[in-house]
């Protein structure tokens, strides 16, 4: 990525950040949260175009301030059929995951990350308009938690995880057709954690060696 370029990617993000900070949360007073357990329930039970559409029109298009645990319990305690719909691709399933964020905190937000990430090496294109579409909750979340978040299995396993996170930036290298602000913010969180994963490997190896000559 050229200096121009990269000076216009940082411009945009900031732009978007000062816009994402001039809206107000949403309390949880505010927001119907049975409606969306009835909403979700429907879609589990009848998980078509309508009730996707449904359940995207009663998210919240805001970050939540006091979350519902018992509503938010259910909706992760039977997650798999969304969760299996973006991972084929399914353009509304992943929006409604996105949309999701703004209802979450901690475990529940990582766990959103880790799925949302998990699209990418086989629908990147996908994902690329999704982050479009939801930039103000991305901003929100943290990027890096997206593209990055490989979840438990990667956790003390570096070499795997430059695996991992090379298939991701090398899917997303290929997609044209979405801007390219979008796509290279993308492709620069990973090169630097693919860089910084790389490094750890160089440390982890280097004081290896030094452990066999101490011996």
């Amino acid at each position: 990525m050229n200096f121009n370029k990269t000076k216009y990617v940082i411009l945009f993000i900031v732009a978007v950040m000062i816009v994402g900070t001039m809206s107000s949360n949403v309390d949880a007073e505010e927001y119907n949260w049975q409606k969306l357990k009835t909403t979700y329930k429907k879609f589990i039970d009848t998980p078509n175009c309508i009730q996707k559409q449904n359940l995207l029109k009663v998210l919240p298009h805001e970050k939540i301030r006091k979350i519902n645990d018992e509503v938010l319990d259910y909706i992760f305690a039977n997650l798999s059929r969304l969760e299996g719909l973006a991972k084929r691709g399914d353009s509304n399933a992943i929006d409604i995951l996105f949309k999701m964020i703004y209802l979450t905190d901690g475990a529940y937000t990582e766990r959103l990350s880790i799925v949302l990430g998990s699209i990418i090496s086989n629908h990147p294109q996908e994902f690329l308009y999704a982050v479009k579409n939801n930039f103000q909750i991305v901003t929100a979340s943290g990027l890096s938690s997206l593209v990055g978040n490989l979840g438990p299995k990667y956790v003390d396993k570096v070499e795997k995880r430059v695996i991992e996170l090379e298939k991701r930036y090398g899917a997303l290298k290929e997609v044209e057709n979405v801007p390219d602000q979008i796509r290279d913010l993308c492709l620069y969180e990973l090169g630097r954690q693919i860089f910084e994963s790389r490094r750890d490997i160089i440390y982890l190896n280097g004081n290896q060696k030094m452990l066999e000559n101490a011996n």
